[in-house]
């Protein structure tokens, strides 16, 4: 991506804080302000005006999820329903973030219905994701696959996506 130098001003506090997570992380202060500058981008595609109004609500649904509650979909009957709401939300998070990664999202929204501790991501050859469905889930495998289903087959780039369950484990692959 080109460069086009500009000067940014910070208050000194700020800027002092962001060359310190910046080291932490292990990368650059320039890298840091553009992923910084990224995210308030998506923001204001999605809607928000203030960037702090997304991080206060990604921080009471977080808090939510963490302890223990779990989202739950509208009423929904049959497979049909379950890859029509997975289409919904990948066409709402493509419109509000056109670079989403559709692993990303799948990975995110699996975290958030199951936990985290259900979802693991394999990036070496492409992308393949398992999402284990305990048997204390609110959903069961088969309302899981199809919304996941739903979110995969639901644009042209679909011809290099596969989904398949056995027992309570789905697979994902993205090439």
């Amino acid at each position: 991506m080109p460069v086009n130098r500009k000067m940014l001003a910070a208050d000194a506090r700020l800027a002092q804080q962001l060359s310190q997570i910046a080291q932490k992380n292990n990368t650059s202060l320039y890298s840091l302000t553009n992923r910084i500058i990224e995210s308030f981008l998506y923001l204001e595609r999605a809607g928000y005006k203030d960037p702090l109004d997304a991080t206060l609500d990604f921080l009471v649904l977080d808090s939510i999820v963490r302890t223990g509650f779990r989202v739950y979909p509208p009423n929904i009957n049959g497979s049909e329903g379950w890859e029509n709401i997975g289409e919904t939300i990948w066409y709402i998070l493509r419109d509000r973030t056109p670079n989403m990664d559709i692993a990303q999202a799948i990975v995110r929204l699996a975290g958030m219905l199951l936990d985290k501790r259900h979802v693991l991501i394999d990036t070496e050859k492409g992308t393949s994701i398992l999402i284990t469905v305990p048997s204390d889930s609110p959903f069961s495998t088969e309302e899981i696959f199809h919304l996941f289903k739903g979110i995969i087959y639901s644009d042209g780039e679909a011809k290099n996506r596969t989904i398949s369950k056995k027992a309570n484990v789905i697979m994902i692959r993205i090439e």
